[in-house]
């Protein structure tokens, strides 16, 4: 029962009482005293019986709801507790929601995880992301990259060391030197850009920072999107305003690969740019122009690189594009429109939300 129906009952009572008192002061006072004792116990016994049966209504219904939510929940987890979470599905569900338009609800077809783009049904094969076609030859692709993206701090940087850094350098040579490349149908599909060709169709002029670059049609209105909230917050904050008045140009599509591997860069697809800054100082950007004069420049403090502002970092990443200083081979001045990425790592910890979406999409 709501308060205001205690008022309201209250309120009832005193009115009686009140109406009795008149009737005492002009009527005859044995008979209309004894009818008022009445009648005031028979409207508080009443009132006490309206009070007992809502509250015990309210009780019994708090009762019924609780009951049937702990049936819901432990019904829930029943199921949970059978669902076997098949390899790639937050990568696959990641990837529907990052390009919804474009990219197919995740499914299982032939026993396999898959989706549809384009009407080109696409392969989880082991991360690989792969067409019909190409699965006989799967082990001549690497993995499309899903990995862990820091949206938070900064991820924590490794120490020095000479084990670290041989580490590091052994990792490296056998990048430079393995003949298996990422499948580039996926992105080919995605982009339209098979060919310098097809892709240039695709590239337009673009303001970027208050910057004229080219980049792909794709990405015009997050893009937007992120240009209008970054120029908003320059007009009151101070360390953004001067971030935008340090850079000389933004450096969009370029068709090219990746510096030191056979696949494509994201500049090739016009889905990344560069911020360019007039003086850089005695600040890092890149990790392979470090490399150069400093073997320990995987562990290069923060402080010692050129990076843009927190605000700037945090509103292209609400937008789907990753910043390249969060890399462990940092490129300080790089942004790639990679919304999938940044999907993955807000759902991949937890747990509520990967299984509702298991259970959405039917992903048993």
């Amino acid at each position: 029962m709501t308060i205001l129906k205690y008022i309201s009952i209250i309120g009832a009572i005193l009115l009686v009482f009140a109406f009795i008192s008149f009737i005492i002061k002009f009527t005859s006072k044995r008979l209309t005293v004894l009818t008022s004792i009445i009648a005031i116990i028979i409207l508080s016994i009443v009132s006490i019986l309206i009070i007992y049966m809502n509250y015990t209504v309210n009780i019994s219904a708090k009762i019924n709801d609780s009951s049937r939510e702990n049936k819901l929940r432990a019904e829930r987890n029943r199921i949970r507790n059978n669902i076997i979470i098949r390899p790639g599905t937050v990568e696959l569900i990641s990837l529907h929601l990052g390009y919804s338009n474009r990219i197919s609800a995740p499914m299982i077809r032939n026993r396999e995880l898959g989706f549809y783009l384009d009407n080109i049904w696409f392969n989880w094969a082991d991360g690989k992301l792969l067409t019909d076609e190409d699965l006989p030859n799967k082990d001549d692709y690497l993995n499309f990259l899903f990995y862990n993206y820091s949206l938070g701090e900064l991820p924590r940087l490794p120490e020095a060391s000479e084990e670290r850094t041989r580490e590091i350098e052994e990792n490296f040579r056998k990048r430079i030197n393995r003949r298996e490349t990422v499948n580039d149908k996926f992105l080919n599909t995605l982009y339209d850009g098979y060919s310098s060709r097809t892709m240039i169709k695709n590239i337009t002029n673009m303001s970027v920072l208050g910057y004229r670059t080219q980049l792909h049609g794709f990405i015009a209105k997050p893009l937007a999107n992120a240009n209008a909230e970054i120029l908003a917050i320059s007009q009151t904050n101070a360390e953004v305003k001067n971030y935008l008045s340090s850079l000389k140009s933004v450096s969009g599509y370029l068709w090219r690969a990746i510096s030191k591997s056979s696949s494509r860069s994201y500049h090739s697809y016009g889905a990344a740019f560069d911020t360019l800054a007039r003086n850089y100082g005695r600040k890092q950007t890149y990790w392979a122009w470090t490399r150069v004069n400093n073997k320990n420049w995987y562990a290069v403090p923060y402080e010692d690189r050129w990076h843009p502002p927190e605000e700037v970092i945090k509103i292209f990443e609400k937008h789907g594009f990753i910043w390249g200083g969060k890399w462990n081979n940092y490129d300080t001045i790089h942004f790639e429109y990679r919304p999938e990425l940044i999907i993955y790592n807000r759902i991949k910890d937890d747990e509520n939300a990967v299984y509702d979406l298991i259970e959405r999409y039917g992903l048993y």
